[in-house]
């Protein structure tokens, strides 16, 4: 399986077989332009294609965005998903596969959506970090949970089930602000907040700072070939847990 999460500065892809994680890796697009994730994608599918030469390998797929709209499965209407994002100029909405009763709608780039489709046909699987953090497999514990990529900060906050679940521009500002005001909103309740992801630890502190019971998210353990770099591993862990491999 190859599994790529797409950001606006950054792609990372994880090849996997047989429930283990074969190599890992990241490409940085200094510009952050569409342009520049499509070259990107190019290179890596024709690498990894002349690497695997297997052409009905699953592509799983993780945008990471702030272009998303969760929503009870049951609710989701094709024809009214257009309604829920404002799209842009050349843009278009995508959906997810359910995850525990949960669609996830997405914006995405026309010109990069096509060439997706182009690259990897039917084998894609859309997804996003947003969807995998709100399909935690215990809804009853009280939890909030900040889920950070380069750009993104993902959060959602469980007690007796999904309360809240938003994504937003990664700032200190806006993680302080939002924990902020969940803590606010649900003032008897007594969360665990856990960190997932990019500087996850360094993000936990500065949360500690202000609230008393933080922690972050257990990274599997990754074979050393694979990558020996346990910053890199917490950096990638939004794909290992959408494998299924951190819960």
């Amino acid at each position: 399986m190859l599994s790529i999460q797409l950001s606006p500065n950054e792609i990372l892809y994880c090849i996997s077989s047989d429930g283990k994680i074969d190599r890992i890796g990241t490409h940085g697009i200094p510009d952050g332009s569409i342009d520049g994730q499509i070259e990107v994608l190019q290179k890596l599918f024709q690498r990894e294609n002349a690497t695997q030469q297997q052409e009905d390998v699953p592509v799983q797929l993780l945008l990471d965005t702030d272009r998303v709209c969760l929503l009870p499965s049951e609710r989701y209407r094709a024809d009214e998903a257009a309604t829920l994002i404002s799209l842009q100029s050349q843009e278009e909405t995508v959906v997810s596969a359910t995850q525990a009763g949960i669609t996830a709608v997405m914006a995405i780039n026309t010109k990069l959506y096509n060439i997706l489709k182009k690259l990897f046909g039917s084998r894609i699987a859309l997804s996003h970090p947003l969807l995998t953090a709100a399909t935690e497999p215990d809804p009853q514990k009280a939890q909030i949970e900040i889920a950070n990529t380069r750009n993104f900060i993902h959060v959602t906050l469980w007690n007796n089930g999904l309360q809240f679940a938003e994504t937003f521009p990664r700032t200190p500002g806006n993680l302080l602000f939002t924990v902020g005001y969940l803590k606010q909103t649900h003032p008897s309740t007594h969360f665990r907040i856990r960190v997932t992801g990019h500087d996850a630890e360094e993000e936990r502190h500065r949360l500690s700072r202000y609230f008393r019971k933080t922690d972050t998210v257990r990274v599997p353990k990754i074979s050393k070939k694979v990558c020996d770099d346990t910053s890199m591993n917490h950096h990638f862990i939004h794909i290992i847990r959408n494998l299924h491999e951190n819960h």
